[in-house]
């Protein structure tokens, strides 16, 4: 991994995630020519995907620590879950949980927001190979659609898999850099990626609810009776809403 606990970053020096400002060198050296000077450099990044993930993840940091995010899950048997590469908004007077279950390489995307009258609703995406900008928009759209007000709207996104992230060109790698760097623009107030390492290891359960999101790998929660929501298919229009995913994308599946 690239030694960022190595770099030294003055008051006064921003860190820009335009790569290219970083003066990486085009047969990567992995040489910064900007205002960061490396002082070891013990094994260089595989990639430039590489290291735009470890820059995004060290300026980002504070998002690893959200208080919000708390192991485990609710003792509850009746609870609303969406599907793969699908998504929903309720309201906390219909619902006072969602959740999705089997998250290995994907993203559990979760989002909350208040209307002006006080009234909570929950959000909650489980994205696979889709654009995280895209999948941020259309829950957005669709919790203003339902009267939040755009600056409560807030999001948590948990999921992704160590083995899959690590391999060269990974799609999953790519989406968690491009959460983080889209954190400001999406009130994006907390993080959790790579949970699971490897295929064959308990999958992820992830439930929002109106004070905290829950994620846990105890495969008793998706034991536990639950309902398949109506939901909206991430990257259609309203109008596509019955259209199969691959109408949507030429892509295959991830295998969450």
């Amino acid at each position: 991994m690239f030694p960022l606990d190595h770099a030294i970053f003055s008051d006064s020096d921003s860190i820009d995630l335009d790569f290219w400002d970083l003066g990486y060198t085009d047969d990567l050296l992995g040489r910064f020519q900007g205002p960061m000077e490396i002082l070891q450099t013990h094994e260089q990044p595989r990639n430039l995907a590489e290291a735009r993930y470890d820059l995004a993840r060290k300026q980002y940091s504070h998002l690893y620590q959200c208080r919000e995010l708390i192991s485990g899950y609710p003792d509850i048997k009746d609870i609303l879950v969406v599907e793969m590469d699908y998504f929903e908004v309720v309201s906390v007077k219909e619902e006072k949980y969602l959740s999705t279950v089997g998250l290995g390489p994907c993203l559990g995307i979760c989002a909350r927001g208040w209307t002006e009258e006080g009234e909570c609703f929950l959000g909650l995406a489980h994205l696979s190979i889709q654009s995280p900008r895209l999948c941020l928009e259309q829950l957005t759209d669709k919790l203003k659609g339902q009267g939040c007000l755009d600056h409560s709207i807030q999001f948590f996104v948990i999921g992704g898999m160590k083995s899959i992230c690590e391999e060269e060109g990974s799609g999953s790698l790519e989406s968690e850099t491009e959460i983080l760097e889209l954190s400001n623009e999406f009130n994006i107030q907390g993080v959790l990626f790579n949970l699971v390492e490897r295929e064959g290891e308990p999958f992820l359960s992830v439930i929002i609810s109106e004070t905290c999101v829950y994620y846990t790998r105890d495969q008793s929660f998706a034991e536990k009776h639950y309902r398949i929501s109506d939901t909206k298919l991430i990257g259609c229009s309203s109008s596509d809403d019955e259209m199969s995913f691959e109408s949507c994308s030429s892509s295959s599946k991830c295998s969450c």
